[in-house]
């Protein structure tokens, strides 16, 4: 992980999101955004543990670091469980986001795979959209 924030922060490559969330005036631009379906715990021992799976809310966790420092000082405070003392990351609910690039395609994890995808990309929840079903014996 502090390798990705280390090359994502020399590469200094800066990516907007625009989301419908209570601030939806705000853009927030950052070198590395996460996009989780509904709210991810990000402290080091509960990292990526979720309470609920049916908030029907998207967020997005990014900093705002536009330099190597500071966004080595904010995976410092997330080590730490400390996010709380920066402004400098944030995360955000929404149930539809825009991210643009200057780059025309960007390199996207999805469930660890990489592909390069065409900006901008678009996310939206499609809240209660996958029907679960348990077998009787549960």
């Amino acid at each position: 992980m502090a390798l990705s924030v280390i090359r994502t922060s020399i590469a200094n490559r800066l990516i907007s999101i625009s989301t419908d969330s209570e601030n939806s005036g705000e853009v927030i631009e950052t070198p590395l955004v996460f996009i989780g379906n509904n709210y991810y715990d990000i402290s080091p021992l509960n990292i990526g543990k979720r309470e609920r799976l049916d908030e029907g809310k998207l967020y997005a966790y990014g900093s705002k670091c536009k330099n190597l420092f500071c966004s080595l000082h904010v995976a410092t405070l997330a080590f730490y469980n400390q996010l709380k003392l920066t402004k400098q990351f944030v995360h955000k609910p929404f149930t539809e986001a825009t991210i643009n690039c200057k780059s025309k395609r960007l390199a996207v994890a999805v469930d660890g795979e990489i592909h390069r995808l065409n900006t901008p990309l678009h996310y939206r929840m499609n809240h209660k959209a996958l029907k679960v079903i348990l077998p009787n014996s549960l």
